[in-house]
């Protein structure tokens, strides 16, 4: 087996461990109804800003609309 093999795998394993060691894997995540409808309500809020950074036409708005989206995801946090 390389190294990068051998890296590779580890890291997968290093992962996997950590995700079930902290309670965060998939199989344990759900969410209730009323924390979904709120995570919409952020997505949709969020949209326009994301599409804003990629599609403006000056630098000045793609930079407001960044600055935006930030301060929204972590209001949703």
């Amino acid at each position: 087996m390389t190294l990068k093999k051998f890296s590779f795998l580890f890291v997968v394993l290093a992962g996997l461990f950590f995700f079930r060691v902290s309670g965060q894997s998939p199989s344990n995540s759900h969410i209730s109804d009323q924390q979904e409808k709120e995570l919409e309500k952020h997505q949709d809020s969020l949209s326009r800003y994301a599409y804003d950074i990629i599609n403006a036409q000056e630098t000045n708005q793609r930079f407001r609309a960044d600055s935006f989206f930030l301060s929204g995801c972590l209001s949703g946090l």
